[in-house]
């Protein structure tokens, strides 16, 4: 997939490896105080060397998504449905074996390896019973059947889920039908929550070596609200690329479920990885195309012009098909398909709309050639070369080549950037803990006595800075999380300002509650603004404690600085964060008909719900901030108290050393020797990473 980007990364694994026999040959047996950011070096080069590429697919139900998959694999994997799937996330990678492992709801794993059983299980698995196909399932187990495990449901908590799967009801069913079918799915299911399958990972020995390194994540449906599940958001939290599928269809652009996903916590933390792909554009006019792509740019200029992409799955899937047929075999395939789909399209005629319901169930398994696949077959006169570049303009699967290689080269040069960066502070490590050694042996030449109460006075130092840091973290963790601390007085700040706007909104304007609905949406992004600065700050202040003491009590700041990586603190956050899912919504009510609408006890319904769930919202943004802050002063803590006790242990060490002058001098040659080598490598990585950075 990224071809241009193997050379870099050929030196930089040069680089990794010359770079780990050193730090092996200094480190040895012994514990060190760069142990810690040399592990999760070791993962990042782990990640660079397998060239993972991790995809991730979302978009309402209707949207293609599994035609999308099997198009872009170019193998159909993936039942194709019209309607939607079921709330299973699917993982898709490269396998020496087609192999299928799903996970239940109760973690129990089947794993298959014949491909009739997969095919089989996919069916009964992956897509919905005809039953329940206009109801969104995958909100329902995810909300409320899979949670409950098998346990009574409360009526509350139903009517809560069916007030939240308002919107979805995409096939417009009336609102009774609607909720007797989703109360009939919740009943029937509930009892064998076990058996709803929430994880399917499929391996496949694909023969484009362009998809060995990439992994496909098909998610559940995103509602009408634009909120995924906990799960699907743990999957985005991880993907390198997030690609939204809205069908184009008709004149306009229906765009709230993208919006609104945009606006979620979840999809923003990839604000750069995102991709909006318009699907079915083969029955869409070359001008209709380019003015919704016009009217695409406006709505979301944060997305890149590049990364908004009309195409149509079904096309590509049909070159895929018959793109190895020779001109023989095209031409009587196609001769077939045309009169197939002639004689179906004559048996329709003079049918009632019930007769032709029927007729279409009864034929539901032929595949009747669509018409944008046979116009572009006689403007081609059935030449084979030809047909096959009509089909891959009409399809315009390349443009998703040509925009996930930028995008992924882009992403995995910060990949390799971070690989050196972290390569250069363990070296900044070494660095300071050799030149220290050196000057302590070279002191202990001169004067043993004076060096070993020198040695002593650290090591107490080193307790008294521990002590110091104890008492001042948790100072700052007070600062923050305390009654009246930042984290509640901001937040209490940010609802005020929020009631402030809203009590200058007319109530008696058509437009209060869509003006009510834009200022909610500003005070979220403000929660998420604020959730940002104070998971920087922490740390960041932690940091300046540790340098101010190290300062006074003339001890080496780098050799002794935790490694709390930007990893850690992400996976942290997403672990407070992930307390609050699924325990608020951050839509409005929908609209209802009414013959005489009293707009301003509309607008007060509207807003009474919408300030119990930004209530909700606030102190679940407080309760997560206050954790995240005890969880990370106490990381940063643990791991200064690690570093301290092996610098305390080298003390120790050139303190009790018996050598004589010979041998002393022969210990600081030889650490000489390891620094003369670990400069010149740092010069290296320095300017490797000089080079990187400047490209990205």
């Amino acid at each position: 997939m990224i071809m241009d980007y193997k050379q870099v990364k050929t030196d930089v694994l040069k680089q990794y490896d010359t770079f780990l026999s050193l730090v092996q040959e200094i480190k040895g047996h012994s514990a060190t105080t760069f142990d810690t950011p040399l592990e999760q070096l070791q993962k990042d080069v782990e990640s660079v060397r397998n060239d993972i590429f991790r995809l991730m697919i979302v978009g309402e139900a209707k949207s293609g998504k599994s035609t999308f998959i099997n198009a872009y694999l170019g193998k159909h994997i993936l039942p194709m449905d019209v309607k939607q799937c079921t709330s299973a996330i699917v993982e898709i990678r490269y396998g020496a074996k087609y192999t299928l492992k799903a996970t239940y709801a109760d973690d129990r794993v089947k794993v298959f390896d014949k491909e009739g059983d997969i095919e089989k299980f996919l069916k009964e698995n992956a897509a919905l019973d005809d039953e329940y196909r206009e109801i969104p399932v995958g909100t329902i187990n995810l909300q409320l059947i899979i949670p409950n495990k098998g346990k009574r449901i409360l009526e509350s908590e139903i009517r809560e889920l069916l007030r939240m799967i308002a919107d979805d009801n995409l096939y417009k069913l009336s609102p009774a039908v609607y909720e007797q079918k989703v109360r009939e799915y919740i009943a029937k299911k509930n009892p064998h929550w076990n058996d709803l399958v929430k994880k399917i990972e499929i391996e496949y020995p694909f023969e484009d070596e362009d998809l060995i390194g990439v992994q496909i994540v098909d998610s559940p449906g995103v509602n009408a609200e634009g909120r995924v599940g906990a799960i699907t958001n743990d999957y985005i939290v991880n993907a390198h690329a997030v690609m939204f599928l809205k069908p184009l269809v008709g004149a306009t652009l229906e765009t709230n479920s993208f919006k609104k996903f945009l606006k979620s916590v979840s999809a923003d933390r990839n604000p750069d990885a995102m991709f909006l792909v318009l699907t079915r554009a083969a029955n869409e006019t070359p001008n209709n195309v380019a003015r919704i792509h016009e009217e695409a740019y406006k709505q979301f200029p944060g997305i890149n012009k590049k990364q908004i992409i009309h195409l149509d799955s079904k096309v590509e899937l049909f070159r895929n098909k018959v793109k190895a047929m020779t001109e023989e075999e095209l031409q009587v395939f196609m001769d077939k398909k045309i009169e197939e789909a002639e004689w179906y399209n004559e048996q329709l005629k003079g049918k009632s709309d019930k007769e032709i319901s029927v007729f279409m169930n009864e034929h539901k398994d032929m595949d009747i050639l669509d018409s944008f696949l046979e116009t572009p077959w006689y403007r081609s006169r059935c030449n084979r070369e030809v047909y096959l570049q009509k089909l891959s303009e009409l399809s315009n699967f390349k443009e998703i080549d040509v925009a996930l290689n930028l995008f992924a080269r882009k992403a995995q040069y910060m990949l390799l950037s971070e690989v050196l960066k972290r390569m250069l502070f363990v070296l900044d490590k070494i660095t300071a803990e050799l030149s220290e050694n050196i000057r302590h042996y070279q002191d202990k030449a001169q004067n043993p006595a004076e060096l070993a109460c020198k040695l002593l006075n650290a090591e107490e130092s080193l307790k008294d800075l521990q002590n110091k840091i104890n008492v001042t973290v948790k100072r700052i963790a007070s600062k923050y999380k305390d009654t009246d601390g930042i984290i509640e007085t901001r937040a209490a700040k940010i609802m005020e300002a929020y009631q402030k706007e809203i009590g200058e909104i007319d109530p008696k304007m058509s437009s209060s509650v869509d003006e009510l609905e834009k200022i909610t949406f500003r005070k979220i992004s403000s929660f998420k603004q604020f959730e940002g600065e104070i998971t920087k700050k922490i740390v960041a202040e932690c940091d300046e404690a540790l340098i101010a003491f190290s300062k006074k009590g003339d001890l080496n700041y780098t050799a002794l600085k935790p490694d709390i990586t930007p990893e850690f603190l992400e996976k942290m956050k997403s672990e407070r964060k992930r307390q609050a899912e699924n325990t608020y919504t951050t839509g409005i009510c929908f609209k209802e008909t009414h013959t005489r609408l009293d707009q301003s006890k509309y607008f007060s319904l509207v807003n009474n719900d919408i300030q119990k769930r930004l209530d909700k919202i606030k102190e679940d943004v407080v309760l997560a901030l206050q954790d995240y802050v005890t969880e990370v002063t106490s990381a940063y803590r643990t791991e200064l108290t690690r570093n301290a006790k092996v610098q305390e242990e080298n003390y120790r060490q050139i303190r009790e050393d018996k050598a004589n002058a010979e041998e002393m001098q022969k210990k600081i040659e030889v650490m000489e020797g390891k620094l003369s080598r670990v400069r010149p490598m740092v010069s290296n990585i320095s300017a490797l990473k000089g080079g990187i950075d400047k490209n990205v």
